[in-house]
């Protein structure tokens, strides 16, 4: 498996707390199934002000550590990138990390607020497209609106629109209504990359098994195993 969206990095924001932390997530991502992981720290202005360059020097001692501790886990670097304004202003900028491509197109993980999709979310994400950028929208299966009405996700989907949802949710980490709309989603068709937004040991370890076997019984092995490996390898090859 392709884990495109955890918070392996330590110290970086409330994903992993210490560099031993990191090792042993990534231990039991490799248990797991992982063989490639995507580092995808907050950014979140005003909050979590990371970059890509201020991030490079824990990226590098992280992937020394495991090469050290012989976890054969692949890592790459990006970022979840919070929903704001800010986005108009720093993608000209070349600020904004990415995931990797497809189609010919720039792919970025986008968080939504958890209670709501903002007013003019849907001229964002056009704006986003109409510059080269696919947004994968993270986690949409834990947002309060679309977990109250199912259908509110239709406001997302006017343009190119990718959505990943989270392995845990299928395993009900996230309460039941969160695990019915992660189904109902999944349904609908609007499920294309799983991974596992795994932020530590004790609440949010890169657990896969239970959720995916869950996975499985709702869309079918080809569907579960495109969403874990084959479109994530094409987004970061």
């Amino acid at each position: 498996m392709i884990d495109l969206h955890c918070h392996l990095l330590p110290g970086v924001d409330d994903g992993a707390s210490s560099i031993s932390e990191s090792l042993e997530m990534a231990r039991i991502a490799v248990h797991e199934g992982i063989h490639t992981a995507v580092a995808t720290p907050h950014f979140h202005p005003g909050i979590y002000d990371n970059s890509i360059r201020s991030l490079q020097a824990t990226f590098t001692e992280f992937t020394h550590a495991l090469v050290k501790a012989n976890i054969p886990l692949k890592v790459r670097l990006a970022g979840e990138v919070r929903l704001t304004e800010q986005i108009i202003n720093a993608l000209p900028a070349s600020e904004i990390p990415m995931l990797g491509t497809y189609k010919g197109n720039d792919v970025l993980l986008l968080e939504l607020p958890y209670s709501h999709i903002p007013p003019g979310t849907e001229n964002l994400l056009q704006w986003l497209n109409r510059r080269g950028v696919i947004p994968m929208i993270a986690h949409p299966e834990r947002n309060r609106e679309i977990m109250q009405n199912v259908n509110a996700i239709s406001r997302l989907t006017k343009g190119a629109v990718l959505f990943q949802l989270t392995i845990g949710s299928f395993a009900g980490s996230f309460g039941v209504k969160a695990y019915e709309t992660a189904i109902a989603l999944a349904k609908k068709g609007h499920l294309d990359v799983l991974s596992t937004d795994a932020h530590n040991l004790k609440r949010r370890p890169p657990l896969t098994k239970v959720g995916l076997s869950e996975v499985r019984k709702w869309i079918g092995d080809e569907r579960t195993h495109s969403a874990i490996e084959e479109l994530p390898r094409a987004i970061i090859s």
